[in-house]
Formats: structure tokens, sequence, C-alpha cells
């Protein structure tokens, strides 16, 4: 459980997550600044691995979208 921690907490400070204001616990606390105890563990996790999640379907989705807009300019 504390290697758990410990990597939660690398990966929450170094690369941290994107537009970290909208990720919230549910107190309102930023993630950097949420204090992780076994209690608070599997909270803090889900909101990173769910920030991160919505972070890459957006980018994936908005690649795909500006390669459908180019294949039709390039029909044309």
């Amino acid at each position: 459980l504390s290697v758990l921690t410990r990597l939660l907490v690398i990966a929450i400070e170094e690369p941290g997550i994107p537009h970290p204001g909208r990720h919230t616990t549910l107190l309102g606390h930023a993630l950097r600044l949420a204090e992780l105890t076994p209690g608070t563990l599997s909270e803090v996790l889900r909101i990173y691995l769910y920030a991160n999640a919505t972070a890459e379907i957006k980018a994936l989705t908005g690649l795909t979208v500006e390669r459908e807009r180019d294949r039709r300019v390039a029909d044309h």
C-alpha cells in the first residue's frame, strides 16, 4: 500500500493532471493538496485515472475530427 501511495504522489506531482482545477476531491481539494491516507487513496486514484483518461480521449477525438476535416478538404 505504501508503494502505491508513493507512486501516486509522484505521478500527481511530476506529470500532474490536465486541468487540475476541474478535478478535485469530494471536499473540493486539488489533488496536489489532498492528504493521502489509506482511506482517501482510492478516491484520489480514481480522480487521477479519470482525469488522465478523459484528457486522452479528448486528445484522440480531436485528432480524429481534424483528420476527417482534412480528408474532406483534400477530396474537393
